[in-house]
């Protein structure tokens, strides 16, 4: 059964109802099998299933590689966001940036320092123009980058394609998305980079960003 919804703490940490608690990592596996598509976790059409793993070589779950179909639904779900919407992720973000940084972490072996995570945090807010598409992520993309590519596109309606290695950050960022409330459509996570998945993003219309 798949996940509708996060549990949440004030502060994101390892406190039972927290971003990373204890209540997420209870179903984990779970919602990384799971894309992240109009605001809902979704079972995946495909089956191409990529190992996710912890920085010390522990299995924390799978992604299942996105298809053609999968694609599709993300597309015709993309919805645009307004100010407030994109306020109230901000927010969120901030609430819960120990529990994102912590998600980084767990795959990387390294959380991100706070000037790192306050850098993606500004460049969210700073990011007013909309720039609606498909977002492609390195394990190594800049946060500040990252951050500003978030705020731009979820105002036009964006789907982020995150490595494997980035897969429990994607997770998180995708928790926080719906604890925003943000409008359906705004955001949506597909893993993951391989080869089929990028076939199927590329036959879009959609623009495509890489950072």
């Amino acid at each position: 059964m798949v996940p509708q919804s996060c549990a949440f703490g004030k502060r994101a940490g390892g406190a039972r109802g927290g971003l990373l608690g204890i209540d997420m990592f209870e179903d984990l596996s779970e919602r990384l099998f799971a894309h992240f598509v109009a605001g809902r976790w979704r079972v995946p059409f495909g089956s191409a299933a990529c190992p996710v793993l912890s920085h010390t070589g522990k299995a924390l779950g799978q992604v299942v590689a996105a298809g053609p179909l999968d694609v599709a639904r993300a597309v015709q779900a993309l919805r645009p966001a307004d100010d407030r919407a994109c306020h109230r992720l901000a927010e969120a973000l901030a609430q819960h940036i120990d529990g994102l940084a912590q998600a980084i972490a767990i795959q990387s072996g390294q959380a991100p320092t706070a000037d790192q995570m306050a850098q993606m945090l500004d460049a969210v807010g700073a990011a007013l123009t909309a720039r609606p598409g498909i977002l492609l992520t390195a394990c190594d993309s800049d946060l500040g980058r990252f951050g500003h590519a978030l705020g731009a596109g979820v105002r036009g309606g964006v789907i982020w394609c995150p490595p494997v290695e980035r897969a429990v950050f994607a997770t998180a960022i995708a928790c926080v998305v719906q604890h925003a409330e943000m409008p359906t459509g705004a955001f949506a996570v597909l893993h993951t980079r391989a080869p089929e998945t990028e076939t199927a993003l590329r036959a879009t219309p959609l623009c495509i960003y890489e950072i």
